[in-house]
């Protein structure tokens, strides 16, 4: 299975656990959500690997640890120890992680349904959590692209407004051109989308809005960032995310990306916004 059916597979097991618990068969709930938990790791494993899904073959599961069913060594092979706290939507691992492989066997009524219906819920706060880092490290490794033919894109933030839509916002003098502006929006989301598995390209298709780099909008979240980053304000309730895969070159945020919550900017009411590039070389502030 490729990294998009896997996950594919824990979304259909998640919608099968919702309905069992609705028939009151906790237990069949619990299990199905923990094999969710299991598949939304290899999954995570294969794309920060390269590989194009799950090995068919025992010895090359053996090989990268994937035959395993420990939740928490899986945890810690797809690298995702720290979604735990640094996700928009903060995990309850001891929850999500309440399973076990043998829990089949188990006799009806072992668990309650309250504790079935947390751990399905921490479940799709885990999936939710790893879409979210998937669809930053893609857009950071596209603005790294970008810039290397010359192209600086001031500001890419992924939001969460508060009508619960995902919006994509970018703002670089590359979108000043009217002529230009639609052909280069529909390269930057093709360039994002060939970083993604296919399950998550309509996330970003028809969500990006670009401006140009003295809209409103973006000299909200840079002047936020820079406060940020200066150490001038700390949000209520924000949160470092540091991926500390790429050095950030004169001029960018240094701690990029962030993760900030309830941000006015403009049109926009912000829930929650990734700050994954925010560059204020010779920029002016007005």
């Amino acid at each position: 299975m490729t990294p998009a059916e896997t996950r594919d597979r824990a979304r259909r097991n998640l919608k099968s656990a919702h309905t069992l618990l609705a028939d009151d068969d906790a237990d069949k709930a619990a299990y199905l959500a923990g094999e969710a938990v299991e598949l939304i790791l290899k999954a995570r494993y294969c794309v920060l690997n390269g590989l194009p899904g799950l090995p068919s073959d025992n010895k090359d599961l053996r090989q990268h640890g994937l035959q395993e069913h420990d939740l928490d060594k899986l945890l810690t092979l797809s690298e995702s120890a720290h979604i735990q706290w640094r996700a928009m939507n903060e995990i309850d691992w001891s929850v999500a992680s309440d399973h076990n492989n043998q829990d089949r066997y188990t006799r009806p009524g072992s668990i309650s349904k309250e504790r079935a219906a947390e751990r399905i819920a921490q479940t799709e706060r885990l999936l939710d959590g790893l879409v979210e880092y998937e669809v930053v490290e893609a857009c950071q490794a596209v603005a790294l692209e970008l810039a290397t033919q010359g192209v600086t894109l001031n500001l890419i933030a992924w939001c969460l407004t508060q009508e619960g839509k995902w919006t994509l916002i970018a703002a670089s003098l590359w979108f000043d051109c009217a002529r230009t502006r639609v052909r280069r929006m529909a390269q930057l989301v093709s360039m994002i989308c060939a970083r993604l598995q296919p399950d998550l390209h309509d996330l970003i298709k028809n969500t990006l809005d670009v401006f140009g780099v003295s809209d409103p909008v973006p000299t909200t979240f840079y002047h936020l960032a820079l406060q940020m980053d200066g150490g001038g304000l700390r949000l209520e309730n924000s949160t470092f995310l540091n991926f500390d895969r790429m050095p950030p070159p004169r001029g960018r945020l240094e701690n990029s990306p962030l993760l900030v919550k309830n941000v006015r900017a403009s049109r926009f009411e912000i829930e929650s916004a990734y700050l994954i590039e925010v560059d204020t070389t010779n920029l002016v502030f007005r």
